[in-house]
């Protein structure tokens, strides 16, 4: 049986993981998107014929692009991964004694039931989702 200040650190943890999971496929659309746009840029007329330092930096300033998408992407990977090794979520709430805890622990462990209650189906939808985009590529 989870003791309640391990129950409170998971859940913790959990939340943690799944903002910077958010935060990171956010900064990782952004990426995608200035990458995009710089490639447009590139393919545009007014640098269709540029000089051999002027490629050399455009070539460079590409390169960056690149690999910051490329960093996010594993970033996001491994917070995904992350995410899909943690335990559902109503397991740490369903593992709590309420009789072996305090008044105030009861009223915690109702408000959590209900927190996760509602944050379970964004979860899940989250997952899918980026399953779906990993699958993808």
């Amino acid at each position: 049986m989870l003791v309640y200040r391990e129950v409170t650190h998971t859940h913790s943890y959990s939340c943690s993981l799944l903002q910077r999971a958010i935060v990171l496929q956010m900064e990782l659309q952004a990426a995608e998107a200035d990458y995009k746009r710089y490639r447009l840029l590139q393919q545009s007329e007014y640098y269709a014929h540029p000089g051999p330092r002027a490629r050399t930096i455009l070539d460079q300033r590409a390169k960056e692009f690149s690999d910051k998408e490329r960093h996010l992407k594993q970033k996001f990977t491994k917070c995904f991964n992350a995410l899909l090794e943690l335990p559902h979520l109503s397991t740490y709430a369903s593992n709590l004694d309420p009789d072996a805890d305090t008044k105030e622990a009861k009223r915690y462990m109702t408000e959590i039931k209900g927190w996760i209650a509602k944050l379970q189906p964004l979860v899940e939808s989250v997952v899918e989702k980026a399953t779906a985009e990993q699958e993808e590529r």
